[in-house]
């Protein structure tokens, strides 16, 4: 059902550009949506925090959950979230709190965002989005992992540079010290490769949803050797992956 849906989701994206975001991200989005299934069925009430594009929320709303969308610019949600009766917000997460009532979703989604925002901004994100949450209520949360492999060896040959867009990138103990700071009980916590086994075409900087085993013999350049040399050590040491996945419980 959920390759379907993310199917579906793919065939309504209409520039190359949207399109290799999504299959960077694919993976991810799948791995979020089964975990959510086990942890929160629908309909639960869904906030996803730092929603633009808008393909994981269209795709918990096929799943059939009660979601709204908050974002610092909704302009830059690529469907017209309206049409498919998802509600929008606009906020910033750095400066105040969420636009929202005392404990009114069963679950708040926060994937790939904190990355983003000043590092002195989040004890105070943290905490709104444990007040807006019920009781009882899960906080499913995604970052880059600072110790990845990749990052290891780049500080190793002194080429590391953190990428343009991040503010900050974190540890896993790092990022269960944050949501632990508010009240927090960490249920689940692991690391993905869900970004280790995509296919990068480097000419035009297109991402294809091919597993890098496959996409290396099509388009081997630098950027798939390398991924597929340092898989094995990924696989066996998850610490090295790229890919930080935290789910918490609101408890009172």
């Amino acid at each position: 059902m959920i390759d379907a849906i993310l199917a579906d989701v793919e065939k309504r994206i209409s520039s190359k550009a949207d399109l290799s975001w999504f299959n960077l991200h694919n993976r991810r989005f799948k791995e979020t949506l089964v975990s959510l299934l086990s942890e929160v069925p629908p309909p639960a009430k869904v906030v996803e925090l730092g929603a633009s594009p808008g393909h994981l929320t269209l795709a918990m709303k096929a799943l059939g959950y009660d979601v709204t969308g908050l974002d610092l610019a909704p302009d830059r949600f690529i469907f017209d979230m309206w049409a498919e009766d998802i509600k929008i917000c606009c906020a910033d997460l750095e400066t105040g709190s969420l636009p929202f009532g005392n404990s009114i979703f069963d679950c708040a989604v926060l994937t790939e965002v904190i990355e983003h925002l000043e590092p002195k901004s989040l004890p105070l994100l943290f905490s709104e989005i444990y007040r807006i949450l019920s009781p009882n209520g899960n906080l499913f949360l995604s970052t880059p992992n600072i110790s990845t492999l990749d990052n290891r060896l780049l500080r190793a040959i002194g080429k590391y540079s953190l990428y343009e867009e991040h503010k900050r990138e974190y540890a896993m103990d790092e990022v269960v010290m944050l949501i632990k700071a508010s009240a927090f009980k960490i249920t689940k916590k692991w690391y993905s490769k869900n970004r280790d086994v995509v296919t990068h075409f480097v000419m035009d900087k297109f991402i294809s949803k091919d597993h890098v085993i496959i996409g290396f013999f099509k388009k081997p350049n630098w950027k798939n050797f390398g991924r597929l040399i340092t898989l094995p050590i990924k696989c066996l040491i998850p610490s090295t992956r790229s890919t930080i996945f935290v789910i918490a419980k609101k408890i009172e």
